[in-house]
């Protein structure tokens, strides 16, 4: 794969990845939470194995491999911020479930 056609890629996999941001506004039940939060444990393994891909053979040119180590960098940091959504989710799953049914954590 060319660096453009790498960028290409994992841009599509976090455009992709946010498309879940709709789902978690329309999840207003208990069972729809928890069909959200298994959603974005396999959306992190997605993301996870797209930023896993081996840099292009000839990154020995130094001002394409430059800017593409800037764009993985770019991109590294969006993957960190979004692998950080499914603690917010979590908590309110745990949230929606003390208003579903009284249990001894919600206390």
């Amino acid at each position: 794969m060319t660096g453009p056609q790498i960028i290409q890629m994992l841009d599509q996999t976090i455009d992709w990845y946010r498309t879940l941001g709709i789902q978690q506004q329309a999840s207003t039940l208990p069972s729809d939470l928890l069909i959200l939060y298994d959603n974005r444990q396999t959306a992190n393994q997605v993301i996870g194995l797209a930023f896993e891909q081996p840099a292009p053979k000839d990154a020995g040119a130094s001002a394409s491999s430059q800017t593409l180590s800037q764009l993985q960098d770019k991109f590294a940091a969006q993957a960190t911020m979004v692998q950080t959504e499914p603690e917010t989710d979590q908590a309110q799953l745990a949230k929606a479930r003390c208003h579903q049914e009284p249990i001894p954590q919600c206390s």
